[in-house]
């Protein structure tokens, strides 16, 4: 492993992360998933939850934390194609006591392994890679690249993968995205046979264009989309809650 690793605390329920002090690091987006996953979690026990490129365990250590203080019991499956950040992951799993709750597996998302196969879930969550190459985004670092560098199948192979392992009719599927590339995932969803049902644009303030959004939706075709009230990254007061405070619902 990489012996060039800094340990954060996460802010809740003393969870930590390690992460290369270089290359892709986790950051807002993380965060914003984790709390849209959670807010869409089924308020009952136990959930099964995947999570797809789950690179150094940002999104799902946050997730894990968030399911621990609201109280909810979950099984946890994590994709991870890298096998650094894959051994990353792992020392996260067990750094943070979840190894009896959370497994990761190192393989690419659309060759899962058998045991997976066989399982549905209620959540499958990703930010999955969604710059093209070429693009202001491309870095030297390959590592970074594959975490944030999608070629034009790369959507359709994470909702395709999604929509294999959803609970039929009740299980969701969301990611977080950048709010140029909306229209891509928006298609994958459709080509996947996911219906979009939860629509929530992410702003840097409010006279600024949509940064981010975040986006769910079932393999159900009965369900309108509801777009959500908007966040505002300035919104100091918003942002404390969903950091530091306990779980609050994101208005779902």
């Amino acid at each position: 492993m990489n012996a060039d690793l800094t340990k954060e605390g996460l802010g809740r329920e003393g969870f930590v992360l390690y992460q290369n002090k270089d290359g892709f690091r986790f950051g807002t987006d993380s965060v914003l998933l984790a709390w849209f996953a959670a807010s869409l979690t089924p308020r009952r026990s136990p959930v099964r939850i995947l999570e797809l490129g789950a690179g150094c365990g940002g999104a799902s250590m946050c997730l894990a934390a968030r399911l621990q203080q609201m109280k909810i019991e979950y099984k946890m499956d994590l994709i991870e194609i890298d096998p650094e950040s894959f051994e990353i992951l792992n020392k996260n799993i067990e750094a943070n006591g979840l190894s009896d709750r959370v497994t990761a597996y190192c393989c690419d998302v659309r060759q899962m392994p058998d045991d997976m196969r066989n399982t549905q879930y209620d959540i499958v969550f990703a930010n999955p890679p969604y710059y093209p190459a070429g693009s202001g985004e491309t870095s030297p670092d390959a590592r970074r690249n594959l975490a944030r560098v999608a070629d034009d199948s790369t959507y359709d192979d994470f909702a395709k993968a999604a929509a294999s392992r959803l609970i039929p009719s009740g299980g969701l599927y969301t990611v977080v995205i950048d709010a140029a590339f909306l229209g891509k995932m928006m298609a994958s969803f459709k080509t996947a046979g996911i219906n979009i049902s939860r629509v929530l644009p992410v702003y840097p303030s409010q006279d600024k264009k949509a940064r981010l959004a975040l986006i769910a939706g079932r393999r159900r075709g009965n369900e309108d989309t509801k777009v959500l009230p908007a966040l505002y990254l300035n919104d100091k007061d918003a942002m404390r809650r969903i950091y530091e405070e306990e779980h609050q619902d994101c208005f779902i």
